[in-house]
């Protein structure tokens, strides 16, 4: 019998799994990366032009969503996996609450922005200007509570949401 506990700080949320019920949307897909290393759930994908199923890491075309429902990815073994293989099929969020790696510390608030040529995420205060080389996630807010180092977070995101990068 457990008679104290020793770890007050309980695990929670796995980069790409929804945190929240409410207004969560997502399509499947084909993935596809010029640098199959970047597809880490998690990050952001673009479209593939002249392909409507292909996504990628830093793709040609627009915006199509987050890499998200890890359990979901087909694994070609049972050895540790650090990035999804290209031409598998993936889920993409296009809205909701997200748990995701951020890449320093962040605020309740903050606008969430991804890297165009790695599509990982980082934030900045709404009072600063965009990370060079970085653009505004639609509708990219860091929600849930402060987070005080780089790591796992919740943020919201819409497809239909605001790109305007400061407030």
């Amino acid at each position: 019998m457990q008679s104290s506990v020793t770890n007050q700080f309980q695990a929670t949320g796995i980069p790409g799994e929804f945190s929240r019920s409410d207004n969560q949307c997502s399509r499947g897909a084909i993935i596809d990366s010029a640098v199959e290393t970047n597809n880490i759930v998690g990050r952001v994908v673009n479209t593939t032009n002249g392909n409507n199923y292909n996504v990628g890491v830093a793709a040609n075309g627009n915006f199509a969503g987050i890499l998200c429902s890890p359990k979901t990815s087909v694994r070609p073994s049972l050895a540790a996996q650090a990035y999804l293989p290209n031409e598998t099929q993936v889920e993409v969020a296009e809205s909701g609450y997200l748990f995701v790696t951020l890449t320093a510390a962040a605020a309740n608030g903050d606008f969430v922005y991804y890297s165009d040529t790695t599509g990982a995420l980082a934030t900045a205060s709404p009072t600063t200007t965009a990370p060079a080389g970085h653009t505004r996630l639609p509708g990219g807010l860091v929600k849930g509570l402060n987070v005080t180092a780089a790591g796992v977070a919740e943020i919201y995101f819409d497809m239909a949401g605001s790109t305007v990068e400061t407030a």
